[in-house]
């Protein structure tokens, strides 16, 4: 979340940007999996170490990193539902790329008497709206 010149929200394109990052990682791992894997089958060693150490690897390594990719995975598709979540907020704000949160504080309220997509727009009460806030903001 980030709080700077009246922005209040998460930057879709970071969070699509981090979510990237996270499938990457995730595939990186299934493939460090894969990789170590083959190369512990066609390893020119016998004995009861290394079979020990194919059987951890199987039993416990590998699923770990499965574990931690499809982690990865699941949190890269919670970011890129947050991103759109927020471009949805933000293209419901008049229609427009949003510069702060949908509902502003009052403190950051202020008359708006014409916008350049409404003529006749008018300032009107959100009080009404918010409950007793005594500023206007254009509709």
């Amino acid at each position: 979340m980030t709080r700077s010149s009246g922005f209040v929200g998460a930057d879709p394109e970071r969070l699509d940007g981090l979510a990237a990052a996270f499938r990457q990682e995730a595939n990186d791992l299934r493939e460090v999996a894969s990789s170590s894997t083959l190369a512990l089958m066609v390893a020119q060693w016998t004995g009861n170490r290394v079979q020990q150490l194919r059987d951890r690897w199987r039993q416990e390594s590998k699923p770990a990193l499965t574990v931690a990719a499809n982690e990865l995975e699941r949190l890269a598709g919670e970011l890129e539902r947050h991103a759109r979540e927020q471009r949805e907020v933000s293209g419901s704000i008049g229609g427009r790329k949003a510069t702060h949160a949908p509902y502003p504080s009052p403190s950051n309220l202020r008359i708006i008497e014409r916008s350049p997509w409404h003529e006749n727009e008018q300032p009107c009460s959100v009080e009404s709206h918010l409950g007793g806030v005594g500023t206007s903001w254009a509709r």
